[in-house]
């Protein structure tokens, strides 16, 4: 599971359970996705339409390419 999570001027692409604990943080969920690029799409259009600054895990994204790869 992948969540997109907003706040402070940002969107976070992420698939760490503990990153949801920021909604206490004044985040806000903005989605939960079952594969990482379905969230990374999502991710990317909240940031375009809103001016934000897009931040993912890179170690997340390449877990996913590989994946699908092997699929």
């Amino acid at each position: 599971m992948y969540w997109v999570l907003l706040g402070r001027g940002r969107v976070l692409v992420t698939g760490r359970a503990e990153d949801l604990a920021l909604a206490d943080d004044g985040w806000r969920i903005a989605g939960a996705y079952a594969s990482w690029a379905e969230a990374f799409r999502r991710a990317v259009k909240l940031a375009s339409s809103s001016d934000l600054v897009l931040e993912w895990y890179l170690e997340e994204e390449l877990q996913a390419l590989r994946s699908a790869q092997t699929a």
